[in-house]
């Protein structure tokens, strides 16, 4: 039981980890890719001249995103997905891969402008192929989504309802809204807003958006602390424990426990973030109490041991 105790403790701290983007091994070698997909707003609207230049919003964008492909990390995974409700305009034009630059920017050339803008509906197919990628690499590497957009969704009760899901399932969520007059309805609901009124503003906000794919802390001492513990553990042991706790938080979006339907949404008075649903009695609360103490208690344990050896090496110096 003590051992069983102890493999518990050591996935938990892994996990918390890699929920933080630092899943790289003692010697810094990172064990999965950083997947970043570019969202962009293929709409009607993206057809009119920025008020601040004389090409039109979807010119600018592409030039931009041209601009700054190269900041993005080569080892990275990056996808590019355009959204509109006008057939065969849409979808995927550089499925989730590695970086090959000159076809990247072959996709980019591509991109046309016409329709609506069904935000809600794309944000899923974004998300679910990032869950997927990270499946496949059993929860390691980060998963980024940047959204370029010049207008609200037509499809606010999915976006309601998906949202808060990606979010949960630890997906970061940027958006750029582009030459908007005020600010869009994601601005306090993801992790970073940029507001992008003219062509440079723009090439900046995707430059910082992505520049940040891949990016991790410089210090190794708490990998090095959970992988010394890790490798007391039978592969075949831990291996089980990682399948068990990580795969429900890679189903897709709108799945699962956590999901909430569009009704459910709309019924909430059309609130974004939703009571959780009372089905489950007390049982499930108490469950899930146990487990935030259990993880609260673990992660202060390792932070003591990678402080102590933090300490004993800079006496030694």
């Amino acid at each position: 039981m003590n051992k069983l105790c102890v493999s518990v403790a050591i996935v938990c701290v892994i996990l918390a980890a890699q929920a933080n983007g630092q899943e790289s091994a003692p010697n810094g070698v990172k064990l999965g890719r950083d997947h970043v997909v570019i969202l962009l707003d293929a709409s009607g609207s993206m057809r009119d001249t920025m008020s601040s230049s004389n090409s039109s919003r979807m010119d600018v964008a592409k030039t931009a995103l041209a601009k700054v492909v190269d900041r993005i990390d080569p080892s990275a995974e990056v996808g590019l997905l355009v959204f509109s409700d006008i057939e065969g305009a849409n979808g995927w034009l550089y499925d989730l891969a590695p970086l090959d630059r000159p076809r990247l920017l072959e996709a980019i050339d591509r991109c046309q402008a016409s329709g609506g803008t069904p935000l809600g509906e794309y944000l899923k197919v974004a998300a679910d192929r990032l869950l997927q990628a990270r499946q496949s690499q059993r929860g390691y590497g980060t998963s980024r989504l940047l959204v370029v957009t010049d207008g609200e969704a037509n499809d606010p009760e999915l976006l309601g309802a998906y949202l808060p899901d990606v979010l949960a399932r630890g997906v970061t969520v940027d958006c750029i809204g582009v030459d908007m007059v005020q600010e869009h309805a994601l601005a306090k609901q993801v992790h970073s807003y940029r507001r992008a009124d003219d062509p440079a503003a723009l090439e900046q906000a995707m430059a910082a958006a992505l520049g940040e794919v891949g990016a991790t802390d410089a210090s190794d001492d708490a990998s090095t602390v959970q992988y010394e513990l890790a490798a007391a553990l039978p592969e075949e042991a831990a291996v089980a424990i990682l399948d068990s706790l990580t795969t429900p938080i890679n189903v897709p979006i709108g799945e699962g426990a956590a999901a909430r339907s569009p009704d459910e949404v709309l019924a909430q008075d059309g609130a974004v973030y939703g009571n959780p649903p009372a089905n489950g009695g007390d049982l499930a609360g108490l469950g899930g109490l146990c487990v935030c103490f259990i993880v609260i208690v673990v992660l202060s344990v390792f932070l003591i041991v990678a402080v102590a050896r933090a300490a004993g090496r800079n006496r030694r110096r």
